[in-house]
């Protein structure tokens, strides 16, 4: 499934990267309409989104808008965060600490996911993202089968270095195929440790 094709281009007396996007297939969801808000009129300056990954279509990559080009045709100059290698996890991941990797200009909003909301850019580009209370993520099962590997949880409290993240699980709504709702079982409500964040 890929995502999109690199081309160069220049702009501005700077060479950058086109990027040539194609369409990742999303099934039509049965109760909100995710579209409105990805919608070309949302997107601002130094916003942080995350973008679908052409490898598994999860949303573990993230962007900084740098300028919104047009908004009809839909331009975007944004510059993807690399997540910075950790000691203790020793490989990338979806959470911890990011800064600014190569840009590029795209021109298609299906690439997009969510914006994220409290983050903001640091100095030299750097980014911290981590679960906050009321965010919703999936997370690695290292327990359930291999049709399965991840599961929905929702976070309790705003991830901490001492303690970790707190989560509760969700559990499909009977009667839809795509909604979600927490576990009324309060012995679900769990700890993810800060060693294990790379679940995330």
């Amino acid at each position: 499934m890929k995502m999109a094709s690199a081309l160069k281009a220049e702009k501005k007396g700077k060479m950058v990267k086109k990027c040539s996007c194609m369409g990742i297939t999303v099934p039509d969801l049965d109760f909100h309409d995710f579209d409105t808000d990805r919608s070309e009129e949302v997107f601002k300056s130094r916003q942080i989104w995350a973008i679908y990954d052409e490898e598994d279509g999860m949303t573990h990559l993230y962007c900084l808008i740098r300028q919104v080009i047009s908004v009809k045709p839909f331009e975007l100059h944004i510059t993807y965060l690399n997540s910075l290698p950790d000691a203790e996890f020793g490989l990338n991941k979806s959470c911890g600490s990011f800064k600014a990797a190569h840009s590029v200009f795209v021109d298609q909003v299906n690439i997009f996911s969510h914006l994220l909301g409290r983050e903001n850019p640091g100095k030299g580009g750097c980014v911290k993202i981590y679960p906050q209370g009321g965010d919703i993520w999936a997370v690695w099962n290292k327990k359930t089968s291999k049709r399965r590997r991840y599961e929905m949880v929702e976070i309790l409290e705003d991830y901490s270095e001492k303690a970790g993240a707190c989560v509760t699980p969700l559990v499909k709504l009977k009667g839809y195929k795509s909604v979600y709702q927490r576990n009324p079982d309060k012995s679900a409500v769990r700890l993810i440790p800060r060693k294990e964040m790379v679940r995330f």
